[in-house]
């Protein structure tokens, strides 16, 4: 503040310099040593946005000439890279041009909220090329054979009356998206790519058919939305999805008391040396 234009012009740069040679150093160094390194663009600074704190014209496009210094720094050194500067300033163009108030980041224009933090581990998981598919159950009814399986096993396949039954073992269970993530669900594409847990039936008669899992009515779908095939990952009441609730709150537990160690070894370091 109060500085002549070529005085901040100046500062700027030597600013920008400095992060891009202790980059490259600490980059090389790595490298060197033989450690894996992922680079990552730094998340953006939202300076668009309808909103109550000060604009700071100017964050936001600082935080892209960076975000491109880390991409060139990747092509020098033949790293992995994570850019999520780029998809995230362009999800907040797209979404502000219809609603000027939205961000993917949170009310101080710095740190993203849970969606911008969904969004962020979505970029992650994409750009490092994880398989997206928790599993795909097809079963033939007509013929009482299973087709196309991927990640997990079908046996004991009973057609009976009025339907099937069978035993699947998958070997993955379903992604758990929080409400106050959810809203990242409409802004990239999770659910498509990495989300999918197809169960699919042909041979049906048509009508409506009750899908228990484990003794549980999990939903009533009619023979054509069977064969087309349902994504169990989106419904709430399969037993799938509810086990996996419960190994992320072992999760959280976990964390919380990770969280409490480390204030403690903090305390210790800082309050207490010696």
């Amino acid at each position: 503040p109060g500085y002549p234009d070529e005085r901040l012009r100046q500062w700027r740069a030597a600013r920008t310099a400095k992060y891009d040679q202790e980059m490259r150093d600490l980059t090389g160094a790595l490298v060197t040593a033989g450690v894996k390194v992922i680079l990552l663009t730094p998340s953006i600074f939202d300076d668009t946005a309808d909103l109550p704190r000060k604009r700071c014209t100017g964050g936001g496009a600082a935080l892209r000439v960076f975000a491109e210094h880390v991409k060139s720094i990747a092509d020098e050194f033949g790293t992995a890279l994570v850019d999520f500067n780029g998809p995230m300033t362009e999800i907040n163009a797209r979404q502000q041009a219809a609603d000027p108030q939205f961000t993917i980041i949170g009310a101080d224009r710095v740190h993203p909220g849970n969606p911008g933090h969904f969004v962020m581990a979505y970029e992650f998981l994409r750009s490092q090329g994880m398989a997206g598919v928790v599993s795909h159950i097809e079963i033939d009814a007509a013929t009482g054979t299973p087709g196309t399986l991927a990640n997990c096993t079908v046996s004991d396949l009973k057609p009976q009356l009025n339907g099937l039954s069978f035993v699947c073992n998958e070997k993955a269970l379903p992604f758990p998206v929080e409400a106050k993530a959810e809203p990242a669900l409409v802004l990239v594409p999770f659910t498509q790519e990495f989300n999918q847990e197809i169960l699919q039936v042909r041979g049906l008669a048509p009508g409506d058919y009750e899908l228990g899992i484990d003794g549980k009515i999990v939903r009533i779908f009619s023979a054509a939305q069977l064969a087309a095939g349902v994504n169990l990952a989106a419904e709430p009441d399969a037993p799938q999805l509810q086990q996996a609730l419960a190994v992320l709150n072992n999760l959280r537990q976990k964390w919380q008391a990770e969280n409490l160690l480390r204030s403690v070894a903090y305390l210790e370091h800082n309050v207490w040396p010696g």
